[in-house]
């Protein structure tokens, strides 16, 4: 399993698509490199940036994808079968509470949960959900041929979900 530190924003951080762009310039740049269930096929880059501040912890996503694919438009519906992309955390892995994970489709439709396993897991109200800001490079359900998408993500932590399954540890997450 990896392991990826999440370091504090030195400024604010815009949702902006470019990580080129400052703050995003300064976060490690993690690939994914884990296809757990991988049957054949291209195996589709996608790097990840993450940050946080005192308010909120920030991802950045960018996927090549040639086959860009969305269907699901309901909170909490299966984004896993869409072009997507998956953010899992643990404030505490020694805690064996379970962990937290943000599942985002390519037109920003999200899956939020917490739970210790894969099935029983704790989904995050439409009211909470409302709080977690989204930008993508795609609008609405789409089947296209593109090169690639892109999701910047902003969850507050002063979202009660957030607050009560992933608590702020300063200095670092």
């Amino acid at each position: 399993m990896s392991r990826y530190v999440i370091h504090r924003a030195p400024e604010p951080v815009p949702l902006c698509g470019d990580a080129t762009a400052a703050p995003w310039d300064s976060a490690q740049a993690l690939s994914i490199d884990n296809y757990p269930w991988y049957a054949g096929g291209q195996k589709q880059p996608t790097e990840v940036r993450a940050l946080y501040d005192a308010d909120a912890i920030y991802l950045q996503f960018r996927c090549r994808d040639a086959h860009i694919h969305a269907r699901t438009t309901d909170l909490n519906g299966p984004v896993c079968e869409d072009s997507c992309v998956e953010f899992f955390a643990t404030a505490d892995p020694s805690s064996g509470e379970g962990y937290f994970n943000l599942e985002i489709n390519c037109c920003g439709t999200m899956l939020v949960g917490f739970g210790t396993g894969r099935y029983g897991r704790k989904r995050i109200s439409p009211e909470l959900a409302s709080r977690i800001r989204i930008t993508t490079s795609v609008t609405g359900e789409t089947k296209e041929e593109s090169e690639w998408f892109c999701a910047d993500v902003v969850a507050q932590w002063a979202d009660p979900f957030l607050r009560r399954y992933l608590p702020h540890i300063p200095g670092g997450i």
